[in-house]
């Protein structure tokens, strides 16, 4: 009963209609406050993000994407839960938080093993971060960035990791370039989390 109204305490910035809330909580399977089959994933900040990464993750996942208004499933495979939210939520379990390119929102405290992907042009939610146990994969323009945009010509773009990134798995996945098509009014940046984000779940891109 607590887990109930504690989700139903978040999610009412969305609704006051306590089913619903009670709906997406049997619908997690306890995936925040207990050991349930689907891994969590929160895009925090941009509606436009949170489709993006619906629309990267349904191709490799079972994925069920919340925005606080409906439910959209698609996908086979490990199931997924992605929310899109406008904060940070506090869990007892860790999980990855995907930030807008320009979040500039409060943040909580992460638990520990949680993973943060962000823009490294966005210096303050930065400095908040690293005041967390949240490791911080950066996504940007720039040398130090753990994913970039190497090239980029009309909707064709190419993504590079950088560095070896270490999955939810241990697994460790070398600097690469991959090539993506680029659908129209899609922020780079968007691009650049989705495939920070695969490659943290396992995906070889």
């Amino acid at each position: 009963m607590k887990n109930k109204l504690l989700l139903a305490k978040y999610f009412s910035h969305y609704t006051t209609d306590n089913n619903t809330a009670e709906y997406i909580f049997v619908l997690c399977g306890f995936f925040i406050f207990g050991n349930g089959a689907m891994f969590c994933v929160f895009s925090i900040g941009s509606k436009e993000l949170a489709e993006s990464l619906f629309t990267a993750l349904s191709e490799h996942y079972n994925t069920t994407f919340f925005n606080g208004e409906k439910l959209a499933a698609k996908g086979t495979g490990k199931k997924i839960l992605l929310i899109s939210t406008k904060k940070p939520i506090s869990a007892a379990q860790p999980y990855i938080a995907v930030f807008s390119r320009n979040y500039k929102g409060n943040i909580l405290t992460f638990p520990e093993n949680s993973i943060s992907i962000v823009s490294s042009d966005n210096k303050q939610l930065l400095c908040r971060l690293s005041k967390t146990k949240s490791r911080v994969v950066t996504c940007g323009m720039c040398a130090k960035d753990t994913i970039t945009c190497t090239s980029i010509i009309e909707n064709r773009a190419v993504i590079a990791t950088q560095r070896c990134l270490t999955d939810i798995s241990g697994g460790c996945h070398m600097p690469s370039e991959s090539p993506f098509i680029i659908r129209d009014n899609t922020d780079i940046y968007d691009q650049m989390a989705a495939c920070a984000l695969l490659t943290i779940l396992g995906v070889n891109i």
